[in-house]
């Protein structure tokens, strides 16, 4: 009968083995984020390449970034959603979804795919960016970043609907803005200032002296009318000589 001997390795080994197969995949991670930038700064720009690092290794183009910056945006949640085309584009938006639900908004809506997590934060850090490049409190910059995905979906529902049913709800806006222009300029010339109620005394005044000048000219050109007593006088002084 022959025995048969089973060799275990000891726990040492198996710990060391373990070790090793950690630290050569921490280290891959790390070449990772090394090689895609993702240790580098928020708003580090590459020059090179013309790229600015929008934050978690995802780099957007320095001429794209400048023109949400400098042309499209004067209000945070402006620049959210602008941004965000620039980073997901236009056809990713309209095909997902912020959370991957389905919309209760609407009726029969289909559920799409939800958005890459990682750009979505980067939107938020290149956001956070903007906002302090901005000098904005810490106050607004908190609450604007937390409405992120509130902006990107409204910026997703705004491109499904489609440019006509946008430009209605543009006039819509322009017309209300008319209506209340006007009434303010009405309630404005209802109210007289004390420079108007100078200027309308001075006119009242100018009036009366050009009636006064008037009167003193038609009294000028009238013709001096005639004494009966001196024509009386007349006719005696001829009928006595």
């Amino acid at each position: 009968m022959t025995a048969i001997i089973v060799r275990h390795k000891s726990p040492f080994l198996q710990l060391r083995n373990k070790k090793s197969d950690v630290n050569e995949e921490a280290k891959q991670n790390l070449a990772d984020k090394v090689n895609s930038g993702e240790l580098l700064p928020v708003g580090y720009v590459d020059v090179a390449n013309q790229k600015i690092h929008a934050g978690g290794g995802i780099w957007l183009l320095k001429r794209d970034y400048d023109f949400v910056k400098f042309r499209k945006s004067k209000r945070p949640e402006m620049f959210i959603k602008n941004i965000a085309v620039k980073i997901f584009s236009e056809e990713t938006l309209k095909q997902c979804s912020v959370t991957g639900e389905s919309s209760y908004a609407y009726k029969n809506s289909v559920k799409r795919p939800s958005l890459d997590m990682k750009k979505l934060n980067a939107v938020r850090e290149i956001s956070e960016y903007w906002m302090r490049f901005r000098k904005m409190s810490e106050h607004d910059i908190v609450q604007h970043s937390a409405n992120v995905g509130r902006y990107i979906g409204q910026k997703i529902a705004c491109l499904n609907r489609g440019p006509r049913k946008n430009l209605k709800r543009k006039n819509k806006q322009i017309n209300n803005q008319a209506k209340k222009k006007s009434k303010e300029e009405i309630s404005s010339e209802d109210e007289t200032s004390p420079d108007d109620e100078k200027i309308m005394e001075h006119d009242r005044t100018l009036e009366h002296f050009s009636g006064d000048a008037k009167k003193i000219i038609q009294e000028d050109n009238k013709e001096p009318e005639k004494d009966d007593t001196d024509e009386f006088d007349d006719e005696i002084f001829n009928t006595i000589n």
